[in-house]
């Protein structure tokens, strides 16, 4: 009977949070982490977990984890759910491409021990005044960038995986990553039903409309799906190139929508909100009541407005939890205490 239970709690445990981990067992004493995962051709990995005689290689999502397990004989699911990706993460892929491993160029001398001592590191790397930091956890790496930013006027930068073996989404086509140019926008003119089309912008006037889509096989899907609205439409060649790391965030939950969560009595006023939020980008008229007890609402025209008000909120709203809305499986980020910094959870309203 207890056998059973302990079976049930797993299966609910996975059902909640998918198994997104694998496991390398066997592994000989002082085995190399790099190596390990070269031979998976493991990327792109949330975190790595070393033990003694196995390796847990923890990636973003199931469906990662399982293309990397086809016709791998050495490596097996493990066991444990695995814990929920948190949209911090998600954000911080979409927004600077956030990778394991950061470099920084000329550092002032007297700050290279400072350096030094971040947790979470697996080695460092000097090279031409260039400083190369490589974590088991791309969410070590990410806090680093965003305390520490720029150090003595260096900036801190996210390291790409430049791996041929980098696993796209299923739904992302890998010929467009080595394209320079790929016709993914779509230019909307001669509007008459603005609201029909509102849901797919992420930039727009009063007369036409930008829809700027991941893929050219989505822009031409929308071409077609526009044809009955009587609106004018021309593809408009994009000469920048959709990078790893939103790919990757779309694929997990990343929207033009976030969702603010706030102890009702410390709940503020939307203008106020509005007004805070508006700095990370363009916001959509639509938002949730001041009375709202769900939480406070707001959506961005740009999916990049949205990651950065997951990213870059900080101790204005310390104790509260932000995250994209419409991704249950995010794990809200926890928006942290500063310095034993008392909040002030009553915005300025002008």
């Amino acid at each position: 009977m207890m056998h059973l239970g302990c079976s049930i709690r797993r299966l609910l445990s996975t059902a909640c949070h998918p198994q997104r981990t694998i496991r390398i067992d066997k592994l000989p004493d002082g085995y190399k982490i790099d190596k390990v995962t070269a031979a998976l051709k493991a990327s792109p990995v949330e975190s790595i977990i070393p033990e003694k005689n196995h390796l847990l290689v923890r990636f973003f999502d199931e469906s990662t984890a399982m293309r990397c397990l086809e016709g791998n004989t050495v490596a097996r699911m493990d066991e444990d759910p695995s814990p929920p990706l948190s949209a911090y993460v998600v954000a911080a892929l979409g927004l600077e491409d956030a990778s394991r491993t950061l470099f920084i160029r000329n550092p002032a001398r007297e700050k290279r021990g400072l350096l030094q001592k971040m947790e979470g590191l697996q080695w460092t790397r000097t090279e031409n005044e260039r400083l190369e930091y490589r974590f088991l956890d791309v969410t070590d790496a990410c806090r680093v960038f965003n305390r520490y930013n720029t150090v003595a006027g260096a900036k801190f930068v996210f390291v790409p995986d430049d791996k041929d073996d980098y696993m796209f989404p299923s739904w992302y086509p890998r010929r467009e990553f080595r394209v320079g140019k790929v016709e993914r926008n779509v230019v909307v003119t001669n509007i008459k039903d603005k609201e029909g089309l509102d849901k797919l912008v992420t930039e727009f006037d009063a007369r036409s409309m930008r829809v700027v889509l991941a893929t050219s096989e989505q822009a031409t899907q929308f071409l077609e799906t526009c044809q009955d609205l009587e609106v004018s439409l021309r593809e408009d060649p994009d000469p920048h190139r959709i990078h790893r790391g939103m790919i990757v965030a779309l694929t997990l939950g990343a929207h033009r929508s976030v969702s603010l969560s706030v102890p009702p009595e410390h709940r503020s006023s939307m203008r106020a909100y509005r007004r805070f939020f508006a700095q990370y980008g363009s916001l959509r008229p639509e938002s949730s009541e001041d009375d709202a007890p769900e939480g406070v609402y707001l959506h961005y025209e740009s999916i990049l407005g949205a990651m950065k008000a997951v990213m870059l909120t900080e101790a204005t709203f310390e104790g509260a939890s932000i995250t994209f809305l419409g991704s249950p499986g995010l794990e809200p980020y926890r928006i942290p205490t500063e310095g034993g910094r008392r909040h002030n959870w009553r915005l300025p309203v002008p």
